[in-house]
Formats: structure tokens, sequence, C-alpha cells
């Protein structure tokens, strides 16, 4: 596990005892002076916790043992292992189904709903600032570090002035010193200061240095940095810092000018700090590992605080959404129950105001239309009244001035005269019915209905009629609806009528009645083979005084459709190619709630 330098990483800790005694150790673990807390065991290696470490010993002899540590995992080490775990298949999944959609030509995923784009907005703030707020925080730590390096490294430089002052009193006394003996003392405040020193004339040339080796083995240059020299030389600045690099390290190293207790300069002292580059980049590492746990453990609490936070913020929206698609005109609506006092509750209120407004204009409405619709319909039984009374009325003036003149065929002619006001009087009685039928519309009894009885019902009645095949395909059972059942047989029996009627009675009349099941509706439809609806009839055909026949009052289809529409459902026809017409009504499946 050492890394290529020979380095333990650093979560790591390294002991060696030697009958039963700490030789050396590194690390951060406090290893103590005897091996009595390590367990004896037979085997070569073992693996023993000890406080909140656990250790690897290895046991080449009886009295030797090599150890190496490391903390025990704790809560929040897996934590972290369990968020790094949910990131990376959130992320695998997330980048998985976007190619999925993307190779199937599917780009709805960028249609995204109000609690979506809220959802990502929050998110994308949130990692926008935590990615600042690291950057800053890092450069602020690297700034502060290398702030808190030089300050270090001039308070050493100027204890190694201060140990050199002893020997500046001369100007010559630095240069009249043994080289020997220089680089002797030169170490030993390298070995007290724990920093190397280098040693230059005022030409910039080496004297000593308390490493000399680097310089005998040309690893550095006996020449001192331009730069520095420029600095201390020529600018006369009191110090010099400067980035040096020794192979492919790089480190800092600082000057300053010795002068001697006259003030005239002797030379300048140089401080290299190899381990400096290498701890502010551990320093560093460390820190910004760190920060990311932290900020990752930020993201995700804040991935389920913004999803719990978008659903509660666009839950009224939603209650909103619910309403107005359950809206209708000609019922009653509930009002939303909002409490609080923000934009929505504005929103809730012009809803729930709209609501009070319609509900009066809808009472108006249907006031007024059935004021109308009683106008006309009683129009409409005027003169659907009228027609039987006249001749009705002639025959019996008729009758009378036959009476009067003693006509000799008086029997006959009134035997004629009976049966024309019987005839007249049947049809006043057809009128009244079809009026009462269309007035029962409103009456009715809905209730959870399978839409397959009435149906079957229906073709069992017209099954027996001459020249017609009827034929019933399609569902048989289990389709639910909200419906009154005689009403729907009203209406079937009415469609299928009027298919018998539009086939010619010189022609084979077929007839299929189909039931469907379209997801959340039931399709019904009948289709014949008859002559067909004329253009011109087309745009009249469910109006109540509209009729294609002889006889009738033309509001068979009217009521059909009044019926169906107040079950929330629809009607139509088509042309059934070659010939005759196929009428479609859809009702919306019962729900269960």
């Amino acid at each position: 596990i050492a890394t290529s330098e020979g380095k333990l990483p650093s979560e790591y800790s390294f002991a060696r005892y030697v009958d039963n005694v700490l030789i050396s150790n590194t690390g951060d673990f406090s290893y103590n002076i005897s091996a009595n807390w390590v367990n004896q065991c037979e085997d070569e290696f073992t693996l023993q916790t000890y406080g909140n470490y656990q250790h690897l010993v290895y046991t080449p002899t009886d009295d030797s043992y090599y150890i190496l540590s490391k903390v025990t995992p704790g809560f929040s080490d897996v934590l972290l292992y369990f968020i790094y775990l949910f990131l990376y298949l959130f992320l695998l999944i997330f980048i998985f189904s976007t190619a999925v959609n993307i190779r199937k030509g599917d780009f709805s995923f960028y249609t995204r709903t109000l609690e979506s784009r809220i959802r990502s907005t929050i998110l994308f703030v949130l990692l926008l600032s935590f990615i600042l707020i690291g950057f800053a925080s890092v450069y602020y730590n690297y700034k502060q570090f290398r702030h808190e390096q030089v300050e270090s490294l001039k308070d050493k430089t100027r204890s190694v002035l201060v140990m050199l002052d002893q020997l500046s009193a001369g100007t010559d006394m630095l240069y009249e010193m043994d080289q020997v003996d220089l680089i002797a003392y030169l170490r030993n405040i390298s070995n007290a200061l724990y920093v190397d020193i280098n040693f230059y004339d005022k030409s910039g040339h080496l004297i000593a240095s308390s490493r000399p080796e680097l310089f005998t083995k040309m690893l550095q240059g006996s020449e001192m940095n331009a730069s520095a020299f420029q600095d201390l030389h020529s600018d006369h600045l009191p110090w010099s810092l400067q980035e040096e690099s020794l192979g492919s390290k790089t480190y800092l190293s600082t000057y300053k000018a010795l002068y001697n207790w006259e003030n005239n300069l002797i030379g300048y002292v140089n401080l290299p700090h190899f381990v400096s580059a290498e701890e502010a980049s551990e320093e560093q590492l460390d820190f910004i590992v760190v920060i990311l746990n932290i900020y990752l453990v930020f993201v995700v609490f804040a991935i389920f605080l913004t999803v719990i936070l978008s659903r509660q913020i666009t839950r009224p929206l939603q209650v909103i959404k619910e309403k107005l698609s359950g809206f209708r005109l000609r019922e009653r609506n509930e009002k939303i129950q909002y409490s609080g006092s923000d934009e929505i509750a504005s929103l809730v209120k012009e809803y729930n105001r709209l609501v009070d407004e319609l509900e009066t204009g809808a009472e108006q409405l249907v006031t007024s239309e059935r004021t109308s619709a009683w106008r006309q319909m009683a129009r409409q039984i005027a003169h659907e009244i009228k027609n039987p009374l006249t001749p009705m009325k002639l025959s019996i003036q008729h009758l009378q001035r036959a009476k009067k003149d003693n006509h000799e065929k008086f029997d006959t002619f009134f035997e004629k005269t009976s049966i024309t006001l019987i005839e007249q009087i049947d049809n006043l009685s057809r009128i009244a019915t079809e009026f009462s039928s269309f007035s029962k519309i409103t009456a009715s009894n809905p209730e959870k209905l399978d839409v397959c009885v009435p149906v079957k019902n229906v073709v069992e009645l017209f099954r027996e009629t001459e020249n017609i095949d009827l034929e019933y395909t399609g569902i048989r059972e289990n389709l639910l609806v909200w419906a009154d059942k005689e009403q729907l047989i009203q209406v079937f029996n009415n469609l299928v009528k009027n298919a018998i009627q539009a086939i010619p009675k010189n022609q084979k009349g077929v007839i299929e009645i189909n039931l469907a099941d379209e997801d959340a509706s039931v399709l019904i439809s009948v289709k014949d083979n008859g002559t067909g609806i004329a253009e011109e009839a087309k745009a009249k055909l469910f109006e109540p005084n509209f009729t294609t026949k002889r006889t009738g009052m033309g509001i068979g289809l009217a009521i059909t459709r009044n019926i169906i529409t107040s079950f929330n459902g629809e009607i139509w026809f088509e042309e059934n190619i070659p010939h005759g017409t196929i009428f479609y009504v859809k009702l919306p499946k019962y729900t269960f709630s």
C-alpha cells in the first residue's frame, strides 16, 4: 500500500516492535512503547481491533512485530459510502433512460411540468452555490496556507540570521572560517530549526550549504537564483520569495541579505523548503476531499428536500387542475378550500368567485333556456294539434249538414266520418305520447349499469323483424356505465328503429350492433345498409322539430341526444360506405370512487 515514493497513505499508521519495545513508528496512531497491547496469536498475520483502529499484525519472529493500522469506518464513512453509491446509481439510471428515450426518438423528457421545473431550478441554484462556495473555500484555504507558509519561512529565516549574527560581526569572519567548520555550523542550525541553509557571497556564488551533497552531485547549481539576486542586490528589497524546482518537484525558497554590525553587506542567506510544496498539496487535497464529502451530503439532502418542497408548492395547483378538469357548466361545482395568503390563494379566490358567478349564470341560463324551450314546445304542440283538429272540425260540420239535410246515405257518410275522426284522435294521442316521452328525459334515475344488458334487450326485441338480419358483435358483459337503464333502452330502440326504417322494403336489410371497450369509455355503433342521410339533412338531424319521414314529429333523435348528453356522453353519425349510415354512442365508464 506504500506509494511510489515509499510513503504510506495518510489514513494509515505503521509501527515496528523488537523485543516488545517500540523501535519506530509513523502516522497518527499513538503506539504504546511496549507491545503488551498486542494480542498473542500463533498465526503470522492477524487482524485486531484496539481503540477505534483496526490493526494488521505481522509476526515474523516471536520477539518482533510489524503493525499496520487504520481507523475503523464509522457512521459518517458508511453514510458517505451510501451517498456515493446513491449518486452513482442515480446518474447511471438517468443517463441510461435519457439514451433510451433519445434512441426511440422520444424527447418528451424535455417537456417538464411546473413541479419538475421548480425542482430543477432549486437544485441548479443549490449546486451552483455549492460549486462557487467550494471553489471560494479551496481558493481561500490555499491563499491562507500560502500566507502562513510564507510567514513561517520568514520567521525561520529571521531565526537563522539571528544565529548567524555572531559570525557576522566582522565582514570577513564567515569567509575566513574553515569550509568544513562553516558547513558543520550551518548543519547545526539546520538540525535545530529543521530547515536547509545555503550561504552565497556578495556576487551570488555559493560559499557553504547545510546540504552540500545537492551541489556536489550537480542536483542544484552553485549560482544564486537570478531573480532573487535582482530583488536583493539591484532593487534592494528586504526579502525575495521564489518558487524553484528540483527535478520534477517544486518548492518555495526565501532569500535575505546578511549584514554585519556596521551594516555592511556580507552575503545572502537562502532557505529552500523542499517539504513545503508536498505538505501544501496534501493539505489542499485533504481539504478538498472534506469539502466534497460535506457538499455531497448537502446535495443528497437537498434532493430529498427539493422533491418534498416542490410537491408541497405545486399541490394546490394540482387541486385546481383536478377541479378544473371536473368542471361542469350545468352542474354544481365544489369550491377549493385553501388557507394560505400567497399568490395561489389569490388564484383560488378567483376560481371560487368564478364558480359563484358561473353557478348564478348557469341558473339564469337554465331558466332562460327552459322558458325558451317551453315556448318553442308550446308553438310546436299548437302546430301539431291544429293539423288534426282542422279535418276533425270539417268532418263534424259535414256530418251536421248531412243530418240536417236528411242525406240519403247518411249512415255510410257517418261511418266514414267516424273513421276519420278516430284516425285524427289516434294522431292526437300519438302526439301527446311523443311529447310526454320528450318531457321525461330530465327525470332519470342513473345507476351503475352494465351497458351490455340494454343492448341485448334491444337486439332480442328486433331480432325477428321481417327481411332484416340483426347482428350483435363485440363485448357481451361487464362494461359498466353510470346511466338510466330505461332511457338507454329508449336510445337503442330509437337507433335500431331508425335503421330499419332507412332500409327500402324491397331490399334485404343488414344491421350490425357493435360494443367496444375504449380505455375510459364505451363505444356502441349501429350500422345499416339503408339509403343513408341526404346532405342537406345532416346539419338538422338532431333538431327537435326536424324529420325526414312522412309521419312523426322528428323529436326521436333529439330525445336520444339529450339522454346521451345527460350522462356526459356523445352521439354522432358517419356514412357507411358504400350505402347506409353508422350511428355512434360513446359513454364514459363507471369509475369506482
